[in-house]
C-alpha cells in the first residue's frame, strides 16, 4: 500500500493480529484521516483513537470471519 492509497483495512484481516501489525494498521488510518482533512494541525491524537477503534473493531471482526470459515 502506498501514501496515495486510500487505507482499506480489509486487506489485513487474516494476516495476524500482534501489536506491530496492529501499529502499522493504526498509523496508515490515522494517516489516510489526517490526510481527508489536508494534514490540518491539532487533531492529530483524534485521528489516532479513531484509527484505533476502526483498527481494533475490524480486528474483532476478521476473528468472528475466520472462525466463521472453519
Amino acid at each position: 500500500m502506498t501514501a496515495a492509497e486510500p487505507f482499506d483495512p480489509q486487506i489485513f484481516c487474516g494476516l495476524g493480529n500482534d501489536s506491530e501489525r496492529r501499529h502499522e494498521m493504526i498509523a496508515q488510518a490515522a494517516y489516510f484521516r489526517s490526510k481527508h482533512r489536508h494534514f490540518v494541525p491539532g487533531k492529530e491524537a483524534e485521528d489516532w483513537l479513531a484509527a484505533e477503534t476502526e483498527v481494533d473493531q475490524l480486528l474483532a471482526g476478521c476473528v468472528g470471519t475466520l472462525s466463521d470459515r472453519h
